[in-house]
């Protein structure tokens, strides 16, 4: 009997259920005119978006039409500008690939410490040596190449500023001295055939190098300055050194002038000598 009034209840709840849902049903069925309205509204909508997407297609082709026209303005003064230069495209590519290396060398070298800086200065003076070339090359008249040269002159210049001095040290003559046994200590040169280095920096102290004095004060150079001396090699003469120095081999009388107190006949220079080198 209990059974029997669950069974009733529930087919109750069901039929009270579907009444409920059948306006609801009906208020969502949609008329044939309905729906082919709404379905031409969609049409319309279509249509003006295929309107509008041709009209912006079209200015699309307008405006590569237009980038077109002023690329091929922009490769005519290119052209102008090679040919004014007398350079191809690729001439500037390679112009500008050895300039990235040399800005990458720079900026290299601008790690160094100064006491690297200073033993690598021929490698400082090559890198100096390379930028001159690129700064007289036929591109470095254009702007873009004109400020990366003056930029990387500038860090030339302050690595330079950077470089330590050349080491040099004070010695007091004391008895039984002789220029020799200076070179020789080991805190100088450790060896006696470097005398003449003493003798060239120090030559308004030493009318004679076989006689030196006590209490007389040298200046001993453990490094050459080579912004303003010039250490003479086995083989030297100064026709060479004026050519190394100037690129010009007639500049010797210069070095002459400015050594011979040092040098007492131009045709015949020693090793070991500091030779001084003016205007380099």
């Amino acid at each position: 009997m209990k059974r029997t009034g669950i069974v009733l209840g529930l087919a109750a709840a069901l039929m009270f259920s579907f009444f409920m849902a059948a306006p609801a049903a009906a208020q969502d069925k949609m008329t044939f005119e309905e729906y082919q309205a709404d379905l031409d509204r969609w049409a319309q909508r279509e249509q003006a978006a295929q309107t509008q997407i041709a009209t912006l297609q079209g200015e699309i082709d307008a405006l590569k039409q237009r980038i077109k026209g002023l690329d091929d303005q922009i490769a005519a003064v290119w052209q102008s500008i090679y040919d004014m230069l007398g350079l191809t495209k690729a001439d500037l590519e390679e112009y500008s690939g050895k300039l990235d290396m040399l800005s990458g060398d720079i900026a290299n070298f601008g790690r160094l410490t100064p006491e690297e800086i200073y033993q690598q200065s021929a490698k400082l003076d090559m890198l100096y040596e390379m930028h001159g070339k690129l700064a007289g090359h036929p591109a470095a008249l254009l702007s873009q190449y004109k400020d990366v040269l003056d930029r990387l002159a500038a860090q030339l210049d302050s690595i330079k500023a950077r470089m330590a001095k050349p080491r040099v040290i004070n010695y007091t003559v004391v008895r039984g001295d002789y220029l020799w046994k200076i070179a020789k200590m080991k805190d100088h040169y450790g060896d006696g055939m470097k005398w003449m280095r003493i003798y060239s920096v120090n030559r308004e102290q030493i009318d004679n190098p076989d006689l030196i004095f006590p209490d007389q004060n040298f200046s001993i150079p453990l490094d050459i300055d080579k912004n303003s001396q010039y250490l003479v090699q086995r083989g030297d003469h100064l026709y060479g050194i004026a050519e190394s120095l100037y690129n010009d081999p007639f500049q010797w009388r210069k070095l002459y002038e400015a050594n011979k107190d040092l040098v007492e006949d131009p045709g015949y220079i020693v090793p070991e000598m500091i030779l001084t080198t003016p205007g380099r």
